[in-house]
């Protein structure tokens, strides 16, 4: 069981943001926006044709519909980049990646091919190798006729990409860099404007930071609070008395704005101030009381404070709203199963695997679906998901307590205990730190 993080993350690691930017690598609903790089906004019958062989299983004649598309759009992607970009968006990576190696066998100058090859290349974080692809995608973007609708929009992405290499390395001057190139090539976008203000932040510009959290909310009402931002990154630089006072001011400023109320909520709750959380919230629900952040960090209190029935009250209707937003059926999934209901245990389980199906490489889908197995006797299976889940580093405190349990079971005391202390070491929100550790104390009595 495995509690997801806050929309801020998406903004303060740079990896999060990359994939973001790029899409193609987060297993999602898929549309003929899915592979429609360039340009923006026209229809392609023959687009949505290929998708929807697709979706029926149909590869070949979806192939051979990407194919005509091509060679009446010159402008579109080639056939195996935009089967790739299908591939990457059902979670099928190494099929993608085979269609980006004939891609380039085929057109050895496809620069979009060697973006796709350089989100990869970052998913892995492997970043020299991410850097080197980037670098060639921005020296073919370069040599392009000046009028080619795809020369900014893949000069662009090499920016991004290569912003993103040097955040990872915190080379904040490097990263800067590409991050000035990105804004000069697409000045509306507020996107860059907040690594920007990452970057400067970490480089110790402050004001600076703040001045770029600023230009980007006047771009769009998309990019976050500038006050919940700054208050933020002084929590992540363990600056409790500045992060508050950041917070504060957001509320001064905006009481009114459910942004704000949701910005404070989620940092209330990541403190374990509960009671603070569920008051904003509420407060944002009220403000707007469709707002799917709202419903969602509102069920996660009542999730924390054990309150299942409100909990899937909130994960209900915010799936409802948007059946294709993770993080609510995942939770769903998990207060579903809290509770002492064969019906609702059997909705988790069905909730939990379809989620697993629709996102096979969601490492937290994998350690929800691997808590409701547990629950319901299915020990080998929860244990297998939990070593996929620990292989890939994103072992949770949850997700520990739920390994920690079936170790405790096969009478592996010592690893269990290791397991459950560093959970319990681990900052950050834990539904179940009590459980975990209550199971660690036994343990030890009985070492």
């Amino acid at each position: 069981m495995i509690v997801s993080l806050p929309r801020w993350v998406l903004w303060v690691v740079p990896l999060c943001v990359a994939l973001s930017v790029a899409g193609e690598l987060v297993a999602a609903p898929i549309s003929s926006e899915t592979v429609l790089a360039q340009p923006k906004g026209k229809k392609y019958p023959e687009v949505d044709a290929a998708v929807a062989k697709f979706t029926s299983g149909n590869l070949q004649e979806a192939r051979q519909e990407f194919e005509v598309a091509r060679m009446r759009h010159p402008e579109l992607s080639s056939a195996e980049v935009m089967l790739a970009r299908l591939f990457f968006a059902t979670g099928r990576v190494a099929n993608g990646r085979v269609e980006l190696e004939q891609a380039l066998a085929k057109a050895p100058d496809d620069a979009e091919a060697y973006d796709l090859l350089g989100n990869l290349a970052l998913a892995d974080r492997r970043y020299t190798e991410a850097g080197m692809l980037y670098d060639k995608v921005a020296a073919l973007a370069a040599a392009l006729d000046d009028k080619s609708p795809r020369k900014s929009e893949l000069a662009l992405r090499a920016e991004a990409g290569l912003a993103t290499v040097a955040e990872s390395r915190k080379n904040w001057v490097e990263a800067q860099k590409h991050l000035t190139a990105w804004i000069a090539l697409d000045a509306k976008d507020y996107r860059p404007r907040v690594r920007m203000g990452q970057a400067l932040f970490q480089a110790d510009k402050s004001q600076e930071a703040y001045q770029e959290f600023q230009a980007a909310a006047k771009l769009s009402d998309q990019a976050p609070t500038p006050e919940i931002m700054m208050g933020r990154l002084y929590q992540q630089k363990e600056d409790k008395t500045k992060a508050a006072e950041w917070m504060k001011l957001a509320l001064e400023r905006a009481p009114q704005d459910p942004e704000v109320q949701v910005g404070l909520a989620e940092w209330n709750w990541e403190q374990g101030q509960l009671d603070a959380a569920k008051l904003h919230a509420d407060e944002a629900l009220k403000l707007k009381p469709d707002m799917i952040e709202a419903k969602v960090i509102r069920g996660l209190v009542a999730r924390f404070q054990k309150d299942y029935l409100e909990a899937e009250k909130q994960f209900q209707s915010a799936h409802l709203l948007s059946p294709a937003n993770f993080t609510a059926a995942n939770q769903l999934a998990l207060v579903l199963a809290e509770q002492d209901d064969e019906g609702k245990l059997r909705r988790a389980r069905e909730l939990g695997e379809l989620n697993v199906r629709q996102y096979p490489n969601n490492t937290e889908a994998a350690a929800a679906l691997a808590g409701i197995y547990f629950k319901v006797g299915r020990t080998d299976d929860a244990a297998q998901l939990l070593q996929a889940v620990a292989n890939a580093g994103a072992m949770s405190g949850d997700a520990a307590y739920v390994m920690g349990q079936i170790l405790a079971a096969r009478n592996n005391k010592e690893e269990a205990m290791r397991l459950l202390r560093a959970a319990l070491d681990a900052r950050g929100p834990f539904a179940n730190r009590e459980a975990a550790q209550a199971l660690y104390d036994k343990l030890s009595k009985k070492s």
